[in-house]
């Protein structure tokens, strides 16, 4: 990426901040702190200027194999059982939720800006908002390798999710295509 692009694209950013007038009421559980409250309204931005699928990865995560994008609409990974079951039953299971926001993979139609709108309206709508509870909100509950589909603004969006031992994996394996450190997991 040229210097010029780099500026362009740090130009549209700057306009499109709407995190930064969210007020919260600062009621979040013992222990937790939002960090990514820009990620659905960033992606969503991202999406108005580009016109081919999207993956999204945290800092700290990348990929170290060849992957095929599944053929869905939005592609999104489950947390490790453990972590889950780690934070099963106290107030930071909702902040968590099953599902990772630091993998996420968006098809090129315009159905990801529904699921993207949706994910950040009920964002911005939270009093104590946070990305994964939101993203796992509005996906709801699933299996690994399942597809679910999701009625969104009247059309149906095809939401696979992918398993994390693969694709948002802790650590690295032979079958890792992903792996992810989250560096600042719970």
């Amino acid at each position: 990426m040229t210097y010029v692009q780099q500026e362009q694209v740090y130009r549209h950013l700057v306009r499109c901040r709407p995190w930064r007038k969210k007020k919260t009421d600062g009621k979040y559980p013992e222990g937790y702190y939002p960090r990514a409250l820009h990620k659905p309204h960033m992606l969503y931005h991202a999406h108005r200027h580009l016109d081919g699928p999207i993956l999204y990865f945290d800092v700290d995560a990348y990929p170290v194999s060849h992957f095929e994008m599944p053929d869905c609409d939005v592609a999104v990974t489950m947390k490790n059982i453990l972590s889950v079951a780690q934070y099963a039953n106290t107030p930071l299971e909702e902040y968590l939720g099953f599902l990772d926001a630091g993998v996420i993979m968006l098809g090129a139609d315009k159905k990801r800006e529904l699921f993207l709108a949706k994910w950040a309206k009920d964002m911005q709508d939270d009093p104590s908002p946070s990305d994964q509870k939101s993203l796992n909100r509005v996906v709801g509950k699933g299996d690994y390798n399942t597809i679910k589909e999701l009625e969104i603004g009247g059309e149906i969006l095809k939401i696979h999710i992918l398993h994390e031992g693969i694709y948002n994996s802790s650590f690295m394996h032979p079958d890792a295509k992903i792996v992810h450190h989250r560096v600042h997991e719970q």
